[in-house]
């Protein structure tokens, strides 16, 4: 699915500007993303895509000044 049809589909109009973000998967397993979606598209689409591997997600977003933060606890 393309971001429009995500945002088509939860509802809502696509940003005019789809800036990267970066995502920290909490729940059910840990892992980092970088996406262009935002936060609730992220939802619907970890939840409800073709092949999802998620019923449930929490996730946390980020800022640009808080990279180090993800990099740290992994290390």
């Amino acid at each position: 699915m393309t971001t429009e049809q995500v945002a088509r589909t939860i509802g809502r109009t696509a940003p005019a500007d789809r800036a990267p973000r970066l995502l920290m998967v909490l729940q059910p397993v840990q892992f980092l993303i970088m996406t262009n979606l935002t936060p609730e598209e992220y939802a619907w689409y970890a939840t409800h895509r073709p092949g999802k591997i998620f019923r449930q997600v929490m996730f946390a977003e980020l800022g640009a000044a808080q990279e180090e933060i993800a990099a740290a606890g992994q290390i």
